[in-house]
């Protein structure tokens, strides 16, 4: 039975580590996505402050071509108010003048909001250029780190799986079967120790005859409280 539990013993021994070996994988996996998913969220901020920008330059335009109109229709007006006799028709055509003074002073105006604005925009795209750049060459490192760790992982794994194999191979079908039970049930932990009468796997004492019985080995045990196949491990 000695031989027996040794061999549980090794086989649990063989499922932690692949358990360790996938855990590296999967923190390795969720590196690689954080970092990707930080570039993603830059990028999109990126490419909203690009949006505003060109919108905030269409703005810029339209307000120009319209100056450029209200200049040139005002100076038409202008040439025609020194020719007019009329009273009615002279005021309408300087309202006229003086709405397009108007007009072209709040362009003026939201002109030199639109330059404040893009001139705070390239500040904020050049911030956010340089920050996508950091992120891309970090997520490459990454990604290039990942792959080879991941790359070994994965020729640990098939190791793993062939020693596997030979251990369950050499062990009692229906003690191998018990195992797998036993390990779907408390949480991939089969196999623990028993130290000072105490079971490594839920930390509670075992009975004292129980503990005598378990350090002769003769019989395959498991802990009263939380079923684990036990061995008894010396200090």
């Amino acid at each position: 039975m000695k031989e027996e539990i040794q061999k549980l013993v090794e086989l649990q021994g063989i499922d932690d580590e692949a358990v360790r070996v996938k855990n590296a994988m999967a923190q390795c996996r969720q590196r690689v996505a954080d970092a990707e998913e930080k570039l993603a969220y830059v990028a999109g901020h990126l490419a909203q402050q690009k949006e505003a920008k060109a919108e905030l330059e269409k703005s810029q335009r339209e307000l120009s071509s319209e100056a450029s109109d209200i200049r040139a229709l005002s100076k038409k007006s202008q040439e025609r108010l020194n020719n007019i006799k009329n009273s009615r028709e002279f005021k309408a055509l300087q309202k006229e003048v003086a709405d397009g003074k108007r007009r072209l002073s709040e362009i003026d105006d939201e002109l030199m909001a639109c330059m404040e604005k893009l001139e705070e925009l390239d500040k904020v795209i050049g911030s956010l250029s340089d920050e996508e750049a950091a992120l891309a060459e970090a997520l490459a490192q990454e990604k290039e780190a990942a792959a080879a760790v991941l790359a070994d992982s994965e020729a640990r794994l098939g190791e793993l799986s062939s020693a596997r194999a030979d251990v369950s191979g050499r062990l009692d079908p229906d003690l191998f079967i018990r195992y797998q039970l036993i390990l779907k049930a408390a949480g991939g932990i089969a196999v623990v120790a028993v130290q000072n009468a105490v079971c490594r796997g839920c930390n509670m004492n075992i009975p004292p005859q129980a503990y005598n019985e378990l350090q002769r080995g003769e019989d395959l045990r498991q802990c009263p409280h939380c079923e684990r196949i036990i061995y008894w491990k010396a200090e």
